[in-house]
């Protein structure tokens, strides 16, 4: 609804590490030495982060490998821009109830300051008395 004030993340980008580079992170030495681990790293080019994290594969005693898992966080990014926008729904919704209502009450009370200035004015003697005719309605 808001995607222009509020960008979505994309989800359609591959930022992969090399393999050269995938087997130099700390997260996959302690795997292979049988410490799980997990890593964050920027993307090269977005301000997106992405998170991987390795696990070691256990054949009786000894590590046997590592498995290495990597996702966005795009999948937050998302639920925040959702969250905002919603919030920034509800906070204008808001707002136009709010001025709805001081523009009826200040219609209302116009109204009734216009209705008391047209009405003929009283005139009253030195005592509180009225010399002309009150109608009542």
């Amino acid at each position: 609804m808001l995607g222009w004030l509020i960008p979505r993340p994309n989800e359609d980008f591959d930022d992969a590490i090399a393999d050269d580079a995938l087997a130099t992170g700390r997260e996959i030495a302690g795997a292979l030495q049988g410490r799980p681990g997990f890593r964050l790293r920027k993307h090269a080019r977005r301000a997106r982060r992405v998170i991987s994290a390795a696990h070691p594969i256990w054949n009786g005693d000894e590590v046997a490998g590592a498995v290495v898992v990597e996702e966005s966080t795009n999948p937050i990014l998302s639920v925040r821009s959702q969250a905002l926008e919603r919030l920034l729904v509800l906070t204008l919704a808001a707002f136009a109830v709010a001025a709805a209502v001081l523009i009826w009450f200040a219609t209302r009370i116009s109204a009734r300051i216009r209705r008391c200035a047209t009405r003929p004015k009283r005139r009253s003697t030195r005592t509180g008395g009225s010399r002309t005719r009150i109608h009542v309605y």
